[in-house]
């Protein structure tokens, strides 16, 4: 069964109820939308207010290097649920759509006896990309127009937990919306970041479209920029009262410490880093570093870091071994053990269509937008990140030295450019496939996905 209308949202609480703690743990994956982890305090970043991540963190294990498999929401998400790379499941920036042929983690652990119940606030993770693919109950919650989707979703799930008399184990997935563009947190949570005497013109001005910031820059008051970044703050100090809300469900119902809790991001946020804005059209780690952090049941490893570098691949291949299923992908379980400092960490972003049909047409073919027509991948292996181009342009960055990515060491070290593209194109001969099964027609536009796509920037 499957709801899709707003009232239908809150009415997901139907009848199955709480059951004493299963063999196998329940298993509750948050995914913070558009999310980077370098404005949580966990991370160091003083400016930060999330302190329900960090507990989150204290008592379970803290990744300090995770990373997405791209900058967008759908391929880092089919990435998460089949453990993937984008080459091999084919849901990318051109295709936007998982294939069914790919099997699923909801369709591994519903398989294994699992109840499987997403929460999504995103209209790409959903029907339209078919990401929730072996969900038996699937809450759209972005089906409900305005502010506050967080607490409403929270609320949706209470209700679910509170009716379910279902004996099996759960898994519970939950997409949390509000960093994702526009920053407009509830003016509680923005006074905790902002000044009071910055007016409300001043904000609105900060929270200038992503579009209008590759089309017409000189419309753009850069001097508006940290304003801008604290708006963001305020978004992620949303969802992360979200977390903690969610958290204290479980708590007091008894179902914490039955509980894998993985808490991470599809992407980060570009806020002026190397001159973008959004996460689109690169990849650098302000798009793809995320904050993760895994509580596994009974608080096990309580305040561990872990420096290693992880992927998102990594989540899924994890969550399967807590419940007890073999997963196929490339991840690897990040309970069992530490893994190499130098293991490839991959990520793609393909010719972006998508992305590109959301600009007037005349800007389509405009000089601003031409350096951005191009397939990117990037291969990080220990300090060193390649970012190779499909137009010739590539980039080489030491992201020890030079975190932020900011020295281009093409030119200067061209031997571990050639090294890392040669283990790329290995990666992607031995990965690389042609899907089977093509995306379906799309047909018209749902108008709820339309309208919602608009209020994320995506349609203009």
């Amino acid at each position: 069964m499957r709801w899709g209308e707003a009232a239908c949202v809150l009415g997901l609480a139907a009848a199955l109820g709480c059951s004493g703690a299963p063999a196998r743990p329940h298993v509750v994956m948050v995914v913070f939308d558009t999310t980077r982890a370098d404005h949580f305090s966990a991370y160091g970043y003083a400016e930060a207010k999330t302190p329900h991540f960090d507990a989150l963190a204290a008592s379970g294990v803290l990744f300090e290097n995770a990373f997405a498999t791209s900058s967008w929401t759908v391929p880092s998400h089919a990435s998460l649920f089949t453990g993937l790379y984008p080459m091999t499941h084919g849901a990318n920036q051109v295709s936007q759509y998982l294939a069914g042929e790919h099997e699923t983690l909801a369709e591994l652990l519903g398989d294994a006896g699992y109840e499987t119940v997403a929460f999504s606030n995103n209209a790409w993770v959903g029907d339209r990309a078919n990401l929730t693919q072996g969900f038996e109950n699937v809450a759209e919650a972005w089906r409900l127009p305005g502010p506050g989707q967080a607490a409403r979703t929270n609320k949706a799930i209470e209700l679910w937990l509170d009716a379910r008399q279902d004996e099996r184990p759960f898994f519970l997935f939950v997409n949390y919306i509000e960093p994702h563009w526009p920053y407009d947190a509830p003016a509680s949570m923005q006074a905790r970041f902002v000044s009071a005497d910055v007016s409300k013109a001043e904000r609105g001005e900060a929270n200038f479209g992503v579009i209008d910031w590759y089309i017409d820059r000189d419309s753009i008051d850069e001097s508006l920029l940290p304003l801008r970044q604290r708006l963001y703050h305020a978004e992620v100090a949303t969802v992360d009262q979200a977390l903690g809300n969610l958290l204290r469900m479980l708590r007091d119902r008894g179902l914490e410490d039955a509980s894998l809790v993985v808490a991470v991001s599809d992407h980060g946020e570009n806020l002026g880093d190397n001159d973008h804005q959004g996460h689109s059209f690169v990849l650098y780690d302000s798009t793809l570093r995320v904050p993760l952090a895994i509580r596994p049941p009974g608080g096990a490893g309580a305040g561990t870091r872990r420096s290693e570098p992880v992927q998102l691949t990594d989540v899924f291949a994890t969550v399967a071994a807590a419940a007890g299923v073999s997963a196929p992908g490339v991840g690897s379980d990040l309970l069992a053990a530490a893994l190499p400092q130098d293991r490839p960490v991959v990520g793609e972003y393909y010719y972006p269509k998508q992305f590109i049909a959301y600009f007037p047409e005349e800007a389509r073919k405009g000089a601003s937008l031409a350096p951005y027509l191009r397939l990117i991948r990037s291969l990080r292996v220990g300090p060193h990140k390649l970012i190779w181009g499909s137009d010739g342009r590539h980039e080489l960055y030491d992201v020890v030295a030079d975190p932020r990515e900011t020295r281009n060491l093409v030119a200067d070290e061209p031997e571990v450019a050639k090294a890392l593209e040669r283990r790329l194109n290995a990666l992607l001969e031995e990965h690389g496939t042609a899907l089977t099964e093509l995306p379906p027609p799309r047909g018209e536009m749902d108008p709820d996905v339309e309208r919602s796509l608009r209020e994320l920037g995506y349609v203009r």
